[in-house]
């Protein structure tokens, strides 16, 4: 998701108006890959996912948030064709996950969701990120 006064700033009304048509694309049967890796999206995970689901701009167009999880995690796999390899959590495949701070499939305030952070991360099983602090071995970079 874009920050929506990201898109005002350089769009016009018009455009503004047709834009991230997350539950329309998503009903039509489209797989959705949300991620913060685009131009003007903010880096945050969660602030991604809080923007998908309350959708400032265009209401209609939010996700639940199981349904804005699964655009973050197994979306992205069947984008890059790897989703035989990860993006669920099934025997057999790599183990990429993160603990979180909080249950953010309950009820949650806007700001606790922004305020969610990782407690734990692993990538292909092994552990990058503990307690806030990278776990990565700098010899093996």
């Amino acid at each position: 998701m874009v920050v929506p006064h990201v898109f005002a700033e350089r769009s016009s009304p018009e455009i503004l108006s047709d834009v991230q048509p997350l539950a329309s694309l998503l009903g039509a049967g489209v797989p959705l890959a949300l991620g913060t890796d685009g131009i003007g999206a903010v880096m945050n995970p969660f602030v991604d996912l809080l923007l998908a689901t309350v959708h400032p701009t265009r209401p209609a167009e939010a996700l639940t948030i199981e349904e804005a999880v699964m655009a973050y995690t197994s979306g992205p796999a069947y984008a890059e064709l790897e989703e035989h390899r990860k993006g669920t959590l099934v025997p057999g495949r790599l183990a990429d996950l993160a603990v979180l701070s909080r249950d953010i499939f309950g009820p949650i305030t806007p700001e606790e969701m922004v305020g969610t952070t990782s407690e734990l991360t692993t990538v292909g099983g092994e552990i990058v990120w503990a307690s806030g602090a990278l776990a990565l071995d700098g010899e093996a970079l």
